[in-house]
């Protein structure tokens, strides 16, 4: 759909205030400290870039679905090759980052380790790029997430309007039906051990075909795949390639759910959030016989579930909470209430810059000129060491 200026309540800048997860921010106030992506994009001539995006966008998700796989690349390749569409979405990027960032697709800078909190407690260590090629890839992200359409309703993780209630909702229903017709339901559950680590890069690569992608994207894509922590490079100076998908990485999530959705997806019983399945049966030797299908499948991309994580539970119309992504299902009744972690907490959120301060910093930067320059479209990464095998 275009941007115009009956959407911009849902373009507002963040504002300067203190305010809980509820949102309840008064438009009024956002207008007067802050600017809307479509101003920015008007201002910065990449409106109709943006409008363009979007018509393709919805074009190669269709042809995604409808499995034209081939015809949906090409559809990528215009967008990818416009000279204008990437610099508006990396506009956007900065949009919501809150900040004037100049794109960096090349020189990419080291990686920072950080603990990354759970939402149900310890923490998850994730690799973090640079602000200036962290926005670069969320305009690869932008691009790859055309494929959120062709994956099956059970893959709920990491696709724009799902989140964790979307699958916990659908468990509920599945629980609803299965208790309804058969009197009782057999609940299972496992999470995959180390699962971006573990996922095969080159693998990956050609089972959703990405070798199809524009020469360039796939380019900047294997330099990613090499860069460096901030610990230093190995002895002899060449750049090794990371193990799996580094869950830092913007686009990453995005082709970890496509890429299970490609493994399982179709026809499988369970219902997936990122690395987090379950799955409702009739009986134990369905939901034994399940299990060990998928497990088959996982295994055969050297995909692993943790042994610990299995969890059955037999449900007829005992009173019971079942928890799952940190919801909770009261059974019999299969009433989900939600997160029991989503409790309101005040936050600080970082200040936004008026429309001025805006177009002062873009200006100051020459933000559009770097933006809207081709050499990074066509350039190869100089970089010593080899390419995913298989895919250029």
């Amino acid at each position: 759909m275009f941007l115009d200026s009956s959407k911009l309540s849902s373009c507002y800048m963040r504002s300067t205030v203190v305010r809980d997860y509820s949102n309840h921010v008064s438009n009024t106030r956002i207008i007067s400290e802050g600017t809307t992506l479509v101003a920015l994009l008007q201002e910065t001539d990449l409106l109709d870039a943006y409008n363009q995006y979007e018509v393709l966008f919805k074009h190669a998700s269709s042809l995604f679905k409808n499995n034209q796989t081939i015809d949906a690349f090409n559809v990528i390749f215009k967008i990818w090759m416009d000279p204008k569409i990437v610099p508006a979405l990396l506009l956007r990027e900065c949009f919501y980052a809150g900040q004037v960032i100049l794109p960096a697709w090349e020189h990419s800078g080291p990686l920072f380790s950080h603990s990354l909190p759970k939402k149900l407690g310890g923490t998850r260590p994730i690799l973090v790029p640079n602000k200036q090629t962290r926005i670069c890839m969320g305009a690869v992200n932008a691009i790859l997430q055309a494929s959120c359409e062709s994956w099956h309703p059970h893959t709920t993780g990491f696709r724009p309007s799902c989140g964790t209630l979307t699958a916990v909702d659908m468990l509920a229903d599945k629980i609803k039906v299965t208790l309804r017709t058969h009197g009782r339901a057999i609940i299972v559950s496992f999470d995959i051990a180390k699962a971006f680590n573990s996922v095969h890069v080159d693998h990956l690569f050609n089972t959703l075909h990405l070798n199809q992608l524009p020469h360039s994207m796939k380019n900047h894509m294997w330099q990613w795949q090499h860069l460096n922590t901030k610990s230093g490079t190995t002895g002899d100076g060449v750049r090794r390639p990371l193990l799996g998908l580094v869950q830092g990485f913007p686009y990453s999530p995005t082709l970890f759910a496509w890429y299970l959705d490609a493994l399982v997806g179709k026809g499988s019983e369970f219902i997936a959030y990122a690395d987090n399945f379950v799955g409702v049966f009739e009986s134990d030797w369905d939901a034994q016989y399940a299990l060990a299908r998928i497990q088959q499948k996982l295994a055969a991309a050297s995909l692993v579930v943790a042994p610990h994580t299995i969890k059955f539970h037999t449900q007829r119309f005992q009173r019971t909470n079942y928890h799952w992504l940190g919801h909770e299902i009261k059974l019999p009744t299969v009433y989900v209430q939600n997160a029991v972690y989503c409790t309101p907490r005040v936050v600080q959120e970082s200040s936004c810059l008026t429309f001025n301060q805006w177009v002062t910093q873009l200006k100051k930067s020459q933000w559009l000129h770097n933006a809207l320059s081709r050499d990074w479209r066509f350039s190869r990464p100089a970089l010593q060491a080899r390419p995913f095998t298989k895919i250029f």
